[in-house]
């Protein structure tokens, strides 16, 4: 969970599996703990996987997985290196004499050798922190770009996010499989893994082109906005 007080810090606490509390420790925390201590803050927002906050300057910052699963479990460059919880990165080898068996695929919470690497069910990448369809996670806070204006106030839901501007205009990405991201399309191959406007363009006469959103919210899979 993450929590703002009022003088602009940020505190986050709880399950840190997959890095969503933007600590890169992976180690959960059950006292709420500072982050980003130089900077200061006016929205956050917690998702399954991942979470988001604006700071005071209007930019947007994303960290934790990036893929519909939620596993980052493994060194998606090399396929050869698991998480070492002492030295914090990915540095221990992978053990040659394993081989799993298809049905615990699933269940390994680490990389597995070469030849039986597709054992390993390479996730889909959702695009819920907004920064590429090649990024798997962060384990830091990082800034979300591609939104032009000041950012005031962010919503994640499941796989997506959306983000409400100065102007009173919305930014989105994610997974748009039921039209989450209100640019007018839907399904599972129209993922946006950049920011996007949500669909109020003047020149297209659009339903929000003539009005002001005040205030956001994203559900699991549904996105609302209050004008």
């Amino acid at each position: 969970s993450p929590a703002i007080t009022l003088d602009g810090n940020m505190y986050s606490w709880g399950l840190n599996s997959e890095f969503q509390l933007g600590i890169p420790d992976r180690y959960h925390k059950l006292r709420p703990v500072m982050i980003m201590q130089d900077k200061t803050f006016v929205s956050a927002t917690a998702a399954e996987y991942h979470a988001a906050a604006v700071d005071t300057e209007g930019k947007v910052w994303i960290w934790g997985a990036n893929t519909l699963s939620g596993v980052i479990h493994h060194d998606y460059n090399t396929w050869s290196l698991c998480w070492d919880s002492e030295k914090k990165n990915f540095s221990l080898p992978c053990d040659p004499r394993n081989s799993y068996p298809s049905t615990l695929c699933s269940e390994i919470d680490c990389c597995i050798p070469s030849p039986t690497k597709s054992c390993t069910r390479v996730p889909t990448v959702g695009g819920q922190l907004g920064l590429g369809p090649s990024v798997y996670y962060k384990a830091t806070p990082t800034v979300v770009t591609g939104m032009n204006g000041t950012a005031i106030s962010v919503s994640c839901g499941q796989f997506h996010c959306l983000v409400l501007m100065s102007d009173g205009k919305m930014y989105a990405w994610g997974d748009n499989t039921y039209g989450q991201l209100g640019n007018g399309k839907y399904g599972t191959n129209v993922r946006e893994y950049t920011p996007v406007p949500v669909a109020n363009s003047i020149s297209n006469g659009e339903i929000l082109s003539s009005v002001k959103i005040i205030a956001i919210s994203a559900g699991a899979s549904h996105s609302m906005a209050l004008s």
